[in-house]
């Protein structure tokens, strides 16, 4: 369970990661060219990403 917990914990760090790594570089062109889809696609992630990180700490705290 704490390897699924932490590994959790990381994806999630990881995603979040990508997605403001990608941005403060300017490196998604879709934000230009179809912004409403783009936007809504790195709100999903944004949402997947944080259902880990509390998933992994619920994991870990053993929480129910």
């Amino acid at each position: 369970m704490k390897f699924s917990a932490i590994f959790s914990i990381i994806v999630g760090v990881g995603m979040i990661g990508h997605w403001m790594t990608s941005y403060l570089s300017k490196q998604i062109i879709e934000l230009k060219t179809e912004p409403i889809r783009i936007l809504f696609h790195i709100a999903a992630e944004m949402v997947t990403a944080l259902c880990l990180i509390l998933g992994g700490i619920g994991l870990l705290l053993k929480l129910p």
